[in-house]
């Protein structure tokens, strides 16, 4: 008798075992229930739910099941595809935060760069500032001595008038 095997999705599946998704990922995880990948999606096979039904669902060996894991579950239960466009959208969005962070990084780099060039161009007014000071003073005192000493020659006739 060359019966052809029944393969059963996980919906399916929660239906004849009767409990739920997160369960049946869990004997899959544990190895309890042998699956089959098929693209994204997962299949259990009639004799597999059988024996688990049985009780005589023991560890299968490695070379029987194919170990997944949480990313690939995640994949392969994903059959909203709305879900799929807001993951896709969430990367979009991660991305572009990303692009986002190191661009605000480069921007406060130049940001102190600008500060420390005007904190630099400050001390140099300040001490461009000093020395002006310095001159117009030095200046202002010769130019007092001169009149002290009579050097200069003001009108003298417009001050006594």
């Amino acid at each position: 008798m060359d019966e052809e095997k029944k393969f059963y999705t996980i919906e399916e599946t929660t239906e004849i075992l009767g409990i739920s998704e997160k369960e049946i990922l869990r004997f899959i995880e544990s190895k309890k229930i042998p699956v089959l990948k098929v693209g994204r999606a997962l299949r259990i096979s009639g004799e597999n739910i059988d024996k688990f039904l049985e009780g005589s669902a023991e560890t299968v060996p490695d070379e029987e099941t194919e170990v997944l894991d949480q990313e690939e579950l995640k994949e392969v239960f994903s059959t909203d595809p709305i879900e799929d466009e807001e993951t896709s959208d969430i990367s979009a969005l991660n991305y572009k935060i990303g692009k986002l962070e190191e661009e605000y990084d480069e921007l406060l780099k130049k940001k102190q760069e600008l500060e420390e060039d005007i904190n630099y161009l400050q001390i140099e007014y300040e001490e461009f500032r000093n020395k002006m000071k310095k001159l117009v003073v030095e200046e202002l005192k010769s130019f007092l001595k001169k009149i002290d000493n009579g050097k200069v020659d003001l009108e003298e006739k417009s001050f006594k008038e």
